[in-house]
């Protein structure tokens, strides 16, 4: 079995989407009623129409401006962002490793979406590398900031629901190749508003990897007989999933298999042994990425993590690679802490308080030489840094460039 990828974005994926006839062309200005945008290039297409690359006139700044198709049903969805976007503009972008949206406005018939100007999408990083997999050591940067989005997401109850590389950007590849933002809020959901949409090749992809979820959980399933059924044995009925067959007949669908360029491990666990170790201490590093796995795609909700708590397992404060440190452990330690510093650095540079970097590296080093079992001091602390940070975003809100 294989994953499925795709991108809309990223011009791997420009010849499945249909080219798009605009009536904006390079070289024209848009004006927003507040300010000028001269159109420099077309970066990016999809269903939604295209992506500019533009100078604003006013300060010479690059921005990326999302110019949306004209139609009745990009519009709804267009509205559905916007919602989205203004909720999340209560935070600090900078902060929250999100994309800073500036203002939206009318032009020529097309509504457009003026948005800070990224380098390029994690996918075209991948693509350039010809999907060499990824260091863990670029892993845990990557999700470590990541994770900093999403915490400051949950308060507001906002779901992002299409984190996929397409949509996590790098900022500056040349300063900094590994600090990024999560991008695209076009899926975004409040919590209260979740319907869940599930293709039977998405559930047996996750009962393939992740096992079956207990009985007692899919008895409260509200689609539970749309993708299970009932079987007796010795001990009772249980649950066990549809084969393809008993899926198509049962809701009159058509099974498609997915395909794809990355093979999917049989589980978690695989994922230690999936490529050749190359680095001594690696192999601990691995089981301490798989165990965080695991944590946070655990399919009973009770025991699943919080993003907040995985900010402190040890994959991410490293504390695994601390003890009993070596001299064979020494250089993979190192690279690992380079790989995660240089971007807490860059981080550090956009926030408007040096005590707040102070503060975040304390509770790291502290964390670092501690395990996960002892850390309910560190948790109190940490959840007084993330009020701290709270207030910042609130204090810090960005304000668009006029």
């Amino acid at each position: 079995m294989s994953l499925r990828i795709r991108s809309i974005t990223s011009s791997a994926s420009y010849d499945s989407v249909p080219k798009i006839t605009c009536d904006i062309l390079k070289g024209q200005i848009l004006n927003s009623g507040s300010s000028l945008y001269t159109i420099l290039d077309f970066v990016g297409e999809g269903r939604f129409g295209k992506v500019a690359k533009c100078q604003k006139k006013s300060s010479m700044d690059t921005v990326a401006i999302k110019i949306i198709r004209k139609g009745t049903a990009f519009m709804r969805e267009t509205e559905k962002e916007l919602t989205m976007l203004n909720m999340v503009s209560t935070l600090n972008p900078d902060h929250a490793n999100i994309i800073k949206f500036f203002e939206r406005f009318e032009y020529m018939g097309h509504t457009c979406l003026v948005f800070e100007m990224l380098d390029c999408h994690l996918f075209d990083l991948l693509t350039g590398r010809e999907w060499e997999p990824m260091p863990l050591s670029e892993i845990r940067s990557v999700a470590e900031q990541l994770l900093v989005a999403l915490d400051a997401l949950k308060p507001l109850g906002i779901l992002h629901t299409d984190i996929k590389p397409d949509n996590v950007m790098c900022v500056n590849k040349q300063v900094s190749p590994l600090r990024v933002k999560l991008i695209d809020f076009g899926l975004a959901l409040v919590v209260s508003s979740v319907h869940p949409d599930c293709e039977y090749q998405m559930m047996k992809c996750m009962v393939d990897v992740l096992g079956q979820p207990e009985d007692r959980i899919l008895c409260c399933g509200k689609y539970t007989k749309r993708f299970f059924t009932k079987e007796g044995d010795n001990e009772g009925l249980h649950y066990r999933l549809k084969t393809p067959e008993e899926y198509e007949a049962a809701n009159q669908v058509t099974f498609l298999e997915w395909s794809g360029i990355v093979e999917t491990p049989s589980s978690l666990d695989d994922l230690i042994n999936f490529y050749p170790v190359q680095e001594v201490g690696e192999l601990e590093d691995r089981r301490e990425f798989v165990d965080l796995m695991k944590l946070l795609l655990d399919l009973d909700g009770e025991h699943r993590i919080s993003p907040q708590q995985a900010l402190l397992h040890p994959f991410i404060t490293m504390a695994h690679l601390n003890k009993d440190l070596d001299y064979e452990h020494r250089d993979y330690l190192h690279t690992a802490r380079s790989k995660m510093s240089n971007v807490q650095e860059e981080d550090c540079k956009d926030k408007d308080s040096e005590k707040l970097c102070c503060e975040r590296e304390r509770v790291i080093d502290t964390a670092q030489s501690t395990t996960l079992g002892s850390s309910r001091t560190i948790l109190k602390r940490f959840n007084r840094f993330c009020g701290s940070i709270t207030s910042l975003f609130s204090r810090f809100r960005h304000p668009a460039d006029d």
